[in-house]
C-alpha cells in the first residue's frame, strides 16, 4: 500500500483548518470498508484521531474513534473528478458550523450516520504535533487505503474556508472547476500536495514535506482533463478492476468484458499483457471498440463490436471479430505470437479500425495515411466508439490499459526517454506515437 506521512514537530491551529482535494474514485470493489484521504492521530491519545474518508457505499464524511459522520449523498461516479472539502472550526457556537463538508461546491446537510460534531473548542489532531497521513489510516499499516487518484490536496492551518477558495463555476459550462494556483496562506502545518507532480514535496512554500512509502504515480488524468478509464458499471461477468480502473486482474471467465468511459470517433489506446493466466496456450484477451449506441442501450449488442484476439503462449494468433448473432471469429491470422509484456494498439478513424503490436500495425496498415494493408476492418465511425476488452477462454490474466495516463498498471511509459508520445492535440502519454488523426480518449479531445 502506498501512502505519504509527515510527523509535525510543533502544533498549529488544532481548532480551525480546511482540507481540500480533487479525487477520482477506484472501483467500489477496491474499497475495503472505507478509503482514507487524510488521517491524523495523536500518539498520546489525548486528541484521539481524525479521519477524512469515503466509505465503500460512496458516502463521505469523517470519523473520530466511534463518532462517525457520513453523508446521505453518495459519490457513485468512479469515472469523474470530485472536489471534496472539509472545513473545521470548533470555536463556533453552533454545532453544525464546526464541521462543514462540501462536494463540488454543494454543502452536505443530510446525514446517513451522525453527524457527531466535536464539542466546542475541541483540539483535534489535524495540524497538531503528530502524524498526518495521506491515503491511509496512520494508526494502521495497511487499512483503509485510497486506491484512486488524488490531485491538488490542500491543508490550510488556521482558516475555515469555503470551496470558492479552491475553485469556481465555469462561466461557459456551468461546471465546478479547479483553481490550480489559489492564493492561500497555509499556516504552521498546512501544505499543498500533488499540484503537478507525484513527489512528497510540499508546494505551498511552507516546506512541510512528506515521506513517501511505496510508489505514487503521476497520471495525465487530472481535474482539468478527465481521461477514459474502464467502466465498473458496464462490466459483463466478473472482471476485477484495479489501478484506478485501468487494470483488469486475473480470474475472468470466458466472455467477461468491460467497456471504456469516454467515446471517440477517432481514438487511440494501448494495452499491455500482464500475468500469464496459467502458463498454457489458448487463453487470452480480445481488444477493440464498440458502437456507443448499443453501449448506451445496455444491450451490449455484439454486432457493432470490432476486436482482435490474442492467446498467450505458443500457437498464438490474432483475428478480427464481428460477433453479430453467430458469435464466431473470422479467423484472420497474423502469424504473430504474444507474450507477457507485449503492448497491443488500437486506433480508429474514417470508418476503419486498426490493430497493432509492439509498435507495428498488422497487415502493413498505416492509419496515419489511411492505408489498409492486406486486411480492412470496417468500423462505423459516424457513431462514437468506446474501447472494449473481452476475456477469451476463461483466463484473461492481468491486462493493463493506457488511455493516455502514461502508465500500464504501476509501470510508466518508457519510450522517448520516459516522456512517451502525445497525440496531435498534445494530449496523453503513450508508449508509441498515436497515428495522425487519432486522439486520446479524454475530455479535452471531445470536440475532435
Amino acid at each position: 500500500m502506498s501512502y505519504l506521512q509527515r510527523n509535525a514537530s510543533s502544533a498549529g491551529n488544532r481548532k480551525t483548518f480546511t482540507m481540500s482535494a480533487w479525487i477520482k474514485l477506484a472501483a467500489k470493489s477496491q474499497i475495503s470498508g472505507s478509503a482514507t484521504m487524510l488521517s491524523a492521530w495523536s500518539a498520546d491519545n489525548v486528541a484521539g484521531h481524525f479521519v477524512w474518508r469515503i466509505k465503500s457505499d460512496g458516502t463521505i464524511g469523517w470519523s473520530r474513534w466511534s463518532d462517525d459522520s457520513y453523508s446521505t449523498k453518495k459519490l457513485m461516479d468512479e469515472h469523474a473528478w470530485y472536489h471534496c472539502v472539509i472545513a473545521v472550526d470548533t470555536t463556533q457556537n453552533t454545532a453544525a458550523d464546526r464541521v462543514k463538508v462540501y462536494v463540488n461546491n454543494e454543502q452536505i446537510t443530510s446525514w446517513s450516520v451522525g453527524p457527531n460534531y466535536p464539542a466546542q473548542d475541541t483540539d483535534l489532531p489535524v495540524c497538531g504535533a503528530n502524524a498526518h497521513t495521506i491515503g491511509l489510516n496512520n494508526y494502521s499499516s495497511s487499512g483503509n487505503g485510497f486506491k484512486g487518484l488524488i490531485s491538488h490536496f490542500h491543508l490550510v492551518d488556521g482558516q475555515q474556508l469555503t470551496p470558492s477558495a479552491f475553485g469556481s463555476t465555469d462561466s461557459t459550462t456551468g461546471e465546478w472547476s479547479i483553481n490550480a494556483s489559489p492564493n492561500l496562506s497555509y499556516g504552521t502545518n498546512g501544505f499543498f500536495m500533488f499540484k503537478d507532480d507525484n513527489s512528497a514535496n510540499d508546494d505551498s512554500g511552507q516546506g512541510n514535506n512528506f515521506t513517501l512509502s511505496g510508489t505514487v504515480l503521476k497520471s495525465e488524468d487530472n481535474p482539468s482533463n478527465n481521461f477514459c478509464v474502464l467502466n465498473d458499471f458496464t462490466v459483463r461477468g466478473h472482471p476485477n478492476l484495479e489501478r484506478a480502473n485501468t487494470q483488469v486482474s486475473n480470474g475472468c471467465s470466458d466472455g467477461d468484458r468491460v467497456y471504456g468511459t469516454i467515446p471517440s470517433k477517432a481514438g487511440y489506446y494501448e494495452v499491455k499483457l500482464g500475468v500469464d493466466p496459467d502458463g498454457s496456450s489458448g487463453k487470452g484477451f480480445a481488444w477493440g471498440v464498440h458502437n456507443i449506441s448499443d453501449y448506451q442501450d445496455h444491450t451490449y449488442n455484439h454486432t457493432s463490436a470490432r476486436m482482435m484476439k490474442t492467446n498467450y503462449g505458443y500457437n498464438t494468433h490474432f483475428a478480427t471479430e464481428d460477433l453479430g448473432g453467430s458469435n464466431s471469429w473470422e479467423g484472420v491470422t497474423t502469424g504473430v505470437d504474444s507474450d507477457v509484456g507485449d503492448i497491443l494498439m488500437c486506433a480508429w478513424k474514417n470508418n476503419k479500425v486498426y490493430f497493432g503490436y509492439n509498435g507495428t500495425w498488422f497487415f502493413s496498415a498505416n492509419p496515419s495515411n489511411n492505408t489498409d494493408g492486406s486486411t480492412q476492418v470496417p468500423c462505423d465511425t459516424s457513431a462514437y466508439q468506446v474501447p472494449l476488452g473481452k476475456s477469451h477462454l476463461a483466463g484473461m490474466g492481468d491486462v493493463q490499459f493506457n488511455f493516455g495516463s502514461g502508465w500500464f498498471g504501476n509501470s510508466a511509459v518508457s519510450s522517448n526517454s520516459g516522456n512517451g508520445y502525445q497525440d496531435a492535440n498534445g494530449q496523453g502519454k503513450f508508449q508509441y506515437q498515436p497515428p495522425t488523426g487519432c486522439y486520446a480518449c479524454c475530455t479535452k479531445n471531445l470536440n475532435l
